[in-house]
């Protein structure tokens, strides 16, 4: 059946228009090709330039890592933050105990009161004679320092 010249010669009309249409597919491929390739250089490009901006990043936040781990022992502030906390810890207990700082202030209350009132004389040791003539001469000796008006800085 091929062999058959006109048969032969139709073939070639039906497929002379189709090979020029696929060499037109075949062209539009290759552009394709190239287009993809151009853009794949450009993504390659851009990801070159990224990795080494991360790269950089990457150093700097390992750097600011290192310094901070050494700045809590550095730190000039650290001493005064201890300090502050020290001073804090009566309050801090008050604040923790409420019941027993209350219970503090009223004892010290009551002790004022008694003591303004004269009744915590029973507890007081009066001074002995001998320390009693030593506190006269220590009373006498600022009277007259007072009575010179000094000013002592």
């Amino acid at each position: 059946m091929t062999d058959r010249p006109d048969y032969r010669k139709y073939l070639e009309q039906k497929f002379k228009g189709n090979s020029e249409a696929i060499k037109g597919i075949g062209n539009l491929v290759n552009a394709q090709f190239i287009t993809v390739h151009e853009r794949l250089d450009e993504i390659k490009t851009q990801t070159t330039k990224t990795n080494s901006r991360v790269d950089h990043l990457e150093d700097k936040v390992q750097n600011i890592e290192l310094s901070e781990a050494t700045h809590v022992i550095n730190c000039p502030v650290n001493p005064k933050v201890t300090l502050l906390s020290e001073e804090l810890l009566e309050y801090k207990m008050f604040k923790k105990y409420p019941k027993i700082g209350i219970a503090v202030l009223l004892v010290a209350m009551i002790l004022t009161g008694l003591n303004v009132f004269g009744i915590v004389e029973v507890f007081v040791k009066k001074p002995t004679p001998a320390e009693q003539g030593t506190l006269d001469r220590y009373q006498s000796i600022i009277e007259r320092l007072d009575s010179l008006h000094l000013i002592i800085e």
